[in-house]
């Protein structure tokens, strides 16, 4: 390995040294390379017909100092130089120490072995990159980085076709053939607008607006305005940017898919669908038209037009008149059935009018009873049994303290209530000494305390609790006030929670008073069931 701890710069490539031979004889490599060709450690090779041997100038530069390389000896490694002249190979690396670079002069650049190049660009695009850094081809196209920008380059490197990542600097007319812009160069910024050159001529440069090529790195939302949009696939994001389904294009077909990839709508060459799942949908086959025709969904009324060239006959339907509901006329099956009936208006009985029934009256229900005697119905008993006391508790609860705290708890068996009954909670509260408002709640199964607070000195409430299904309940408080006080607190707001795991529900009722010095006594609570 040939390691530098400097610089290398390399301003142009040298030949191969035709003083390396080869020779037939010492005697013509010393006639040759006469002594000021000569230098300590130029190599020369010489081969008489029984293999080639290498010489070099060892010590001085004189005949006499010409003497073969001892095999493997001092002299074998040929010098950097030798190694750097073209046409030879070096079979190490080259490393570069430290801060170490390899320079090259203008148009010096690396030269690969299947023809590209690495080196500056070809054109200067004027943006302050001096030219850039450019990879060439083996067929002469050129890739640019330039002062923050990519530039597709022609096959000789002067005409730019594309310049890439240009910020938001929008062309200008100075952006012409000096430039090495030509009609038909594209200009792209970052956010994917793109800028067409109709005509390059110096320092009267026309670029024209072309649309706009989606960025999928973007990270804010583009304003097409009245730009066109080309992509195969459109996202349907909410303002939380999460996806809701798609529109796109795909192998000849329109698709329009939920947030989970499912088809909703497809349509194909020859049919459309409608997609209930994947596999589950409804075809409508366009392939059979012969000509133009018009079909409708049913209306909000289930009405279905159809088109005009379908008659009566075709469905069946030859006989029908066209005539409206209110201007149908008696048939004559009906108007012979009516001759055999008595007027309504003062019909005449004659004889004996017998096998008449409360049935035939619409009264087959109807018991013979008076209203003094009639029993309570069924659905009256319901109403009147599920109107019972489930609890009560008259012990004159009371607490000074100014955070809520458990004044009593009622436990309910779920199969007690029904589903869609309502218990009703009702009590009386009194402020009993010092000033403020007092307030009482509700917790049902921990689901969350909900209260009521009264500012005056008692007060009559009321909380309702409602069971919604089998297993949960909703909760809210109402109030109603008879001595002029006012109630504020969670009287709309219900949730909903489960049963324990008894089956039961644990009513906990609460209660705290506003001020410091307050206390408040509640008379009684006691809930029944509506």
């Amino acid at each position: 390995m040939i390691q530098l701890t400097d610089n290398l710069e390399i301003n142009k490539p040298a030949p191969v040294d035709d003083r390396l031979g080869v020779f037939e004889s010492t005697a013509e490599a010393l006639a040759y390379t006469n002594e000021n060709r000569r230098y300590v450690g130029l190599t020369v090779i010489v081969d008489d017909g029984s293999g080639a041997t290498e010489y070099w100038f060892k010590e001085g530069v004189t005949d006499a100092d010409l003497e073969a390389k001892a095999s493997g000896g001092p002299g074998a490694t040929p010098t950097l130089a030798q190694v750097l002249d073209e046409g030879n190979q070096a079979d190490e690396n080259i490393e570069l120490l430290n801060d170490s670079e390899l320079r090259f002069g203008a148009g010096g650049g690396i030269l690969l072995d299947n023809g590209s190049r690495l080196r500056e660009g070809t054109i200067d695009a004027g943006t302050g990159g001096s030219k850039g850094i450019a990879q060439i081809c083996g067929v002469g196209y050129e890739l640019k980085w330039e002062a923050g920008s990519e530039y597709v380059m022609n096959g000789n490197g002067d005409q730019i076709r594309e310049v890439r990542y240009k910020f938001g600097e929008t062309p200008t007319a100075t952006d012409d053939v000096t430039k090495g812009f030509t009609v038909g160069s594209r200009w792209v910024l970052d956010n994917g607008d793109v800028y067409i050159c109709s005509d390059a001529t110096a320092t009267a440069a026309v670029w024209e607006f072309a649309g706009l090529v989606p960025y999928t790195g973007a990270t804010q939302d583009v304003d097409l305005g009245t730009r066109d949009f080309y992509t195969n696939k459109v996202y349907l994001l909410d303002e939380s940017n999460e996806n809701h389904g798609s529109i796109h294009y795909t192998d000849g077909d329109f698709h329009i898919e939920d947030a989970d990839g499912h088809k909703l709508l497809v349509i194909e060459d020859g049919f459309i669908q409608l997609h209930l799942t994947d596999t589950i949908q409804s075809n409508l086959f366009t392939s059979n038209l012969t000509q133009t025709r018009d079909h409708y969904l049913p209306n909000a009324n289930g009405t279905i037009a159809l088109t005009s060239d379908i008659t009566k006959s075709a469905v069946g339907l030859g006989n029908v008149d066209n005539t409206s509901d209110a201007n149908k006329p008696i048939s004559t099956a009906t108007q012979t059935a009516l001759d055999l009936k008595a007027p309504i208006a003062s019909p005449t009985f004659t004889g004996t009018v017998g096998g008449i029934t409360k049935s035939m009256v619409g009264l087959g229900n109807v018991d013979n009873t008076s209203d003094l005697n009639k029993p309570i119905s069924t659905a009256t008993q319901t109403a009147l049994d599920r109107i019972t006391s489930l609890f009560q508790d008259v012990s004159q609860l009371s607490t000074t303290s100014t955070t809520a705290v458990t004044l009593t708890t009622f436990t309910v068996a779920s199969a007690n209530i029904p589903v869609g009954g309502v218990i009703r909670i009702s009590g009386l509260i009194e402020r009993t000494a010092g000033s403020g408002n007092t307030t009482v709640g509700l917790n049902v199964n921990s689901g969350g305390a909900r209260y009521l607070q009264s500012s005056g000195n008692n007060s009559q409430f009321e909380m309702l609790i409602c069971k919604t299904t089998s297993t949960n309940v909703r909760y809210g408080l109402g109030a109603s006030n008879t001595t002029g006080n006012s109630f504020s607190g969670h009287n709309s707001v219900t949730v909903s929670v489960a049963q324990d795991g008894s089956s039961n529900f644990v009513i906990s009722f609460l209660g705290f008073v506003g001020t410091a010095g307050a206390t408040l006594t509640v008379q009684f609570v006691k809930g029944n069931l509506l």
